[in-house]
């Protein structure tokens, strides 16, 4: 089993029980789950980092975050990837994806992913930007953001996990146009991510 968990939020999702049953699958034994901060530990949000580390204590499986900002030692970064390794979970936090996809790429903890996704009898998830990140692309910034506008398709391309992008946070009346105006004008397929929905992808 391999299984790919996407979604928008945690705590504006009313099924985020569903979500937590699906990341901590009964079908994996001896769980560890490895939980990356977007943005680096020291830029998280501690209501997130608590919020997990809460989950897996009460699931009763083992639980270790590991940190993702640029400006960390040759030691944390061997940490990291040897957590990874370690790993049958991982969930990667929202945040602002782009200095996060930078961090992965910087860091080599893309590649510690990529590795991580060929095996067996594991799970992968992120939420809101951690979800993004998974996809071919995080470009739907582009009609979502205008900060985005100087950033090139090459330098967003993501881990190309599935064949298609998410819209994370998508409301109807709010996002109806830009998701028609990403539509328009890019051939990657869009999937609208609503807080209270996530996707299962397994292998």
């Amino acid at each position: 089993m391999r299984r790919l968990v996407l979604f928008s939020s945690f705590a504006f999702n009313p099924n985020i029980q569903d979500v937590v049953k699906k990341i901590i699958p009964q079908e994996i034994s001896d769980k560890h789950m490895v939980f990356i901060p977007a943005n680096g530990i020291h830029n998280a949000h501690t209501e997130i980092l608590d919020y997990w580390e809460t989950v897996a204590k009460n699931h009763q499986i083992g639980y270790t975050c590991v940190d993702n900002s640029p400006d960390q030692s040759p030691d944390d970064l061997k940490f990291a990837k040897q957590q990874i390794r370690n790993a049958n979970i991982i969930l990667i936090s929202g945040g602002d994806t782009y200095p996060m996809l930078s961090n992965f790429q910087k860091s080599g903890l893309d590649q510690a992913i990529l590795t991580y996704w060929q095996r067996e009898n594991i799970v992968l998830s992120g939420f809101s930007a951690g979800a993004l990140l998974l996809t071919p692309t995080i470009n739907v910034n582009k009609v979502r953001l205008e900060s985005y506008a100087k950033f090139s398709e090459e330098e967003l391309k993501a881990l190309h996990l599935v064949d298609f992008t998410i819209f994370p946070h998508y409301e109807e009346k709010r996002h109806k146009t830009m998701l028609a105006q990403y539509r328009s004008q890019y051939s990657t397929e869009i999937r609208p991510l609503p807080n209270d929905a996530h996707i299962v992808i397994e292998k």
